[in-house]
């Protein structure tokens, strides 16, 4: 009969010296590759979005002055059609400050006005 009741297990560590615990092996230089390269490419998105988002504002920005712009020129075609203003105001400008700037942009784009 065994007089104890537990099995001895011998310890995992002699009893010398303590040892240090061991270092990892240095990885490989393709792991540090792959985070520089994840990095670069987290960078390159990260500026393709920045110039995509300009794009996007700059291109909505352009959109709602030409907007405004088509609805000014509405504004005077309806105002010279209505007689509230005489052709005469618009060729020779007036004391509105838009007028003769509506005149330069009719001439620019070389739409006569009698015609308009």
């Amino acid at each position: 009969m065994n007089p104890f009741h537990f099995q001895f297990v011998p310890s995992p560590h002699p009893l010398g010296s303590p040892q240090f615990p061991m270092l990892p092996l240095e990885p490989p230089n393709s792991i540090h590759f792959g985070k520089i390269e994840m990095f670069v490419n987290t960078s390159e998105n990260c500026r393709i979005l920045l110039i995509l988002q300009r794009q996007y504002i700059f291109f909505w920005l352009y959109i709602l002055f030409h907007f405004f712009k088509l609805n000014k020129e509405l504004e005077m075609l309806m105002m010279i059609k209505d007689g509230k203003v005489s052709l005469e105001d618009v060729k020779h400008g007036s004391n509105e400050t838009y007028l003769p700037g509506f005149q330069e942009y009719l001439q620019d784009i070389r739409v006569n006005i009698e015609s308009q």
